[in-house]
C-alpha cells in the first residue's frame, strides 16, 4: 500500500518514471514493480509509467547507484569492479556522493553515466563545483531525493530527453542527455553560492581540489582505476567547510588540539586495479590486499 501511494503521487505530479533503489538489495524495486502492475490493472496508474529498479551499492571507497538492474550487485567490491558489474547486465552507474572526499577522481577515471545531486552541506557545495569543471562535462548531474516518504516522490526530479532505441528512456540516460530539473534544493543551493559563504567554502575547498588533482595525476602515473589518499587534515577541513561542523572545528583550533595545527601527514593510501585493492595504513604500518568478485 505504501508503494501504491508513492507511485500514484509521482504520476499525479507528472513523472513518467520513478527510480526505486534499495541499499544493497533489489527487493524494494521488485515490490514497487508489482504494485505498479496492480495499479495499472485498476486503471489508477498511467499505462506507460515505469518503475526503474535500482540499488545503492557500497563499494570499498564510496557509494554507487545502479539503474536498470536485473540482479543484485554485491557490496564491498572495488568501485571499478562495481561499475563494470553494473554495465555487464545492461545497467547504468551513477556516482551517489560525488562531493565526498576522494570521490571526484573516481568519477573522472571510471565510466560513470553521471552523478547525483543530493542535500547536504560539504558534499553539495563540492558537487556544485563539479558542474563548472570541464573535467566532468560528460557526466550529467541528476537529482536524487534519497527520500523514503510518499510525499517525496518527484521532489526533486530530473528531465531525460528520449533517444532512439528499444528503450528510449534508458537510451537517453545512456547518452548522458539527462539533467537535474526540480528546484526543491534551489534555496539551499543559492544560499551556499552567496558571496560570503561561497568565498569561505571555496577557499577551504582548495585543499580538497589539490587532493583531487594530485590523486588524478597519481592515478595516471600508476595506471590505477582509482586512488584513495587520506591525511590527518581531512576530517578537520571537512568540518570547517561544513557550516554545521565549523563551530566545533574552530573550537578545537582555539583549544590547541586540532590536527590543523600540525603539518598534514598521510594516514592511508589505496590503489584499485580491476577487482583488486592494494592499500597501506600508515597509522598501523600495515599493507592491505583485498578483493571481492561476483559471478
Amino acid at each position: 500500500a505504501e508503494y501504491e501511494e508513492t507511485l500514484t503521487t509521482a504520476c499525479r505530479r507528472g513523472l513518467g518514471a520513478l527510480v526505486i533503489a534499495g541499499r544493497g538489495q533489489l527487493g524494494d524495486a521488485q515490490v514497487a514493480q508489482r504494485a505498479a502492475h496492480r495499479l495499472k490493472q485498476r486503471g489508477t496508474l498511467a499505462p506507460d509509467f515505469r518503475v526503474i529498479p535500482g540499488e545503492y551499492i557500497q563499494t570499498r571507497n564510496g557509494t554507487v547507484l545502479g539503474l536498470f538492474l536485473r540482479e543484485r550487485i554485491v557490496e564491498g567490491m572495488t568501485m571499478g569492479a562495481t561499475v563494470r558489474a553494473i554495465k555487464a547486465q545492461g545497467g547504468l552507474a551513477l556516482m551517489a556522493r560525488p562531493g565526498d572526499i576522494g570521490a571526484a577522481p573516481f568519477l573522472a577515471r571510471l565510466p560513470f553515466d553521471g552523478f547525483l545531486m543530493q542535500p547536504g552541506n560539504f558534499e553539495l557545495f563540492r558537487t556544485l563545483k563539479l558542474l563548472h569543471d570541464p573535467t566532468y562535462a560528460d557526466k550529467p548531474a541528476l537529482y536524487g531525493s534519497n527520500l523514503s516518504y510518499t510525499w517525496g516522490a518527484g521532489l526533486p526530479y530530473s528531465m531525460v530527453p528520449l533517444a532512439e532505441g528499444a528503450d528510449p528512456l534508458r537510451a537517453g540516460l545512456a547518452e548522458h542527455r539527462g539533467y537535474a530539473a526540480g528546484g526543491l534544493y534551489m534555496p539551499w543551493m543559492m544560499f551556499l553560492l552567496t558571496r560570503p559563504i561561497a568565498l569561505y567554502q571555496g577557499t577551504l575547498n582548495r585543499y580538497f581540489e589539490l587532493n583531487d588533482y594530485l590523486t588524478l595525476k597519481a592515478c595516471e602515473l600508476l595506471e590505477a582505476d582509482g586512488l584513495v589518499i587520506r591525511t590527518t587534515w581531512d576530517d578537520a577541513m571537512r568540518d570547517l567547510i561544513s557550516l554545521s561542523g565549523a563551530p566545533g572545528a574552530i573550537g578545537h583550533l582555539v583549544d590547541g588540539d586540532s590536527p590543523l595545527l600540525d603539518p598534514p601527514k598521510l594516514t592511508y593510501l589505496e590503489a584499485e586495479y580491476g577487482a583488486v585493492a592494494l592499500g597501506y595504513d600508515r597509522s598501523r604500518r600495515e599493507w592491505l590486499l583485498a578483493t571481492r568478485w561476483q559471478w
